[in-house]
Order: C-alpha cells, then structure tokens, then sequence
C-alpha cells in the first residue's frame, strides 16, 4: 500500500510541473478581490462569459415563471431594488432590474446580468420593506462580489486537479482507481467547495447589511427577519457545519450581529427610511 502511495506521488509531482506553471500563470492573471472582505478571489472566467451565462440563465427564467399580477407587491420590489443599486457604486451592471414572479417558494436569487428576482411566497415571511432590502441586498451582494463565477472557477480547478490524479493512477496501474478518484472528490467538496461557499453567504450578509444601511434602511431588520425566518424552517439546519453549503442559522445571525455596529454607522448618515413600508400578507 505504501508502494503505491508513493508511486502515485511521484507521478503526481511529475505531471503536476507543467500544470502548476500554468495554473500559476493563470492564478496571477485571474486574481480578483472581493468586496468589503479585501478577499483574494479566484476568477478564471471574463465578464464577457459571466453575462453570456446570465443572458441564457434569464431567458429560462422569463420561460419557467409568471410575473407577479399584484402590482403594489411589483412597485415595492422596484423601489427598494433601485434604493439599493443606487448606492452600490457598480459599473458592470448598469442595467439592474427587479422582478417578482407567481409562486408559493419563499425565495430570490440574482443573475450576473443584473436581474434581481423574487417570489411571492417571500412576501408570506415579510414585514416590511427593510426586511425586503435585506433579501434584495443579499442576492444583489453575491452579484457584486461575483460569487457564482468564483464558485465556477474553484470547481472547474478541482476538476483539473481531478484529471492530473486520474493521469497518475493510470499510469502506475493503481488498484481501486475509483475510489481514489472519490476520495478526492470528497476532499474537495468538504475542504474546499463547501467551506468557500459558507463564506459567500457570510459575506452577502454582511454586504448586504452595509448597502441596506446606506439606502436608509434600518440594518436591525435584516436581523429580526433572518432569526424569524430561520425559526419558520426548523428542518432547514439538518445538515452538520461541514456538509452543508451555507452556515448554520444560528452562526449567520451572530455573525450579522458583529457587522451590525459597521452598517449602523452608514445608517446614521443615511435618510433613514427605517423599516419603510409595512405590509401584511395573508397566507
């Protein structure tokens, strides 16, 4: 066993010589820092790529729902996106739009074309247009931040990473090739995948907290709907920390929490909107 071990090493060390000078190549042209955070990130595809994906991601979209027909929910979601995006400094999507679509799924979500997309089902957990900026804000965040593309980038290097340990194995004739294979799969996934992701929603939050509070959003909101919402899916935190792609309920409140005392600060400033528009949606 040992043999082996050693066998698919130096293979590995072998193949790998060429393909670190490339991937170094590529990682030093490809850095990109996220906002807020100052994060080094790994972004291997252009812009170009990124909004030819957002352009087909939509077209499906526009396919798979209906608009919203209760036009007061439709303004609401307008006039709160264009508070935020105002505020976000961003030229890359100067095209925002904002969208609510038919449907009980409490849920949103952004293309990296500047869409900002919500379902009615949301409305049923919301009290007020801060808790909506806060949702808006989140999914807006993860746009500015470019963390989908990042999340491509990391998993097409694990892909590679993949492909050079299949070579190896090959070469030295390795017994239980798959589960090698898979052995290193689950590495990637729960050491490296998982944990960035965790880290993305951490920082929507925290971006989020700070564009709200700069709009005149009341910060403290997102806090009181994120625990009240957290507390409506109990079932939702079934996973442990290292299985899962997003922090624990619990974790994410704390850590809104210790960003708090930063969003207020820009929330001082601001027009100070409050909570904005309050609304009660029947289910």
């Amino acid at each position: 066993m040992y043999h082996a071990i050693h066998q698919i090493l130096s293979k590995l060390q072998r193949a790998s010589v060429t393909s670190a000078l490339l991937l170094g190549t590529l990682l030093l042209a490809s850095c990109a820092v996220e906002p807020v955070t100052g994060r080094k990130q790994l972004i291997l595809s252009p812009m170009d790529e990124e909004r030819n994906i957002g352009e087909a991601e939509w077209q499906k979209v526009q396919a798979a729902n209906k608009p919203c027909a209760q036009q007061v929910l439709q303004s609401i979601v307008e006039q709160t996106g264009r508070r935020l995006t105002a505020e976000t400094d961003d030229t890359q999507h100067p095209r925002w739009s904002y969208h609510l679509f038919q449907g009980v799924e409490a849920n949103a979500f952004c293309l990296p074309t500047g869409q900002v997309c919500l379902y009615e089902g949301l409305f049923l957990h919301l009290q007020n247009e801060a808790e909506l900026a806060a949702v808006m804000g989140h999914e807006i965040s993860h746009v500015l931040a470019r963390h989908g593309t990042e999340r491509l980038s990391q998993a097409r290097m694990v892909e590679a990473g993949k492909m050079v340990l299949a070579t190896a194995l090959s070469q030295v004739h390795a017994e239980h090739e798959d589960i090698w294979l898979a052995a290193y799969t689950g590495m990637a996934r729960y050491g490296i995948l998982y944990p960035y992701s965790r880290h993305h929603e951490t920082t929507a939050d925290r971006m989020a907290l700070l564009l709200m509070a700069r709009a005149g959003y009341d910060p403290r909101a997102a806090i009181e709907f994120w625990t009240r919402f957290a507390q409506s899916r109990p079932g939702a935190q079934g996973l442990g920390r290292f299985l899962s792609t997003h922090p624990s309920s619990a974790a994410r409140i704390e850590a809104m929490k210790q960003s708090l005392p930063e969003a207020l600060e820009f929330y001082n400033v601001s027009p100070k909107l409050g909570l904005g528009a309050t609304f009660s949606i029947a289910p």
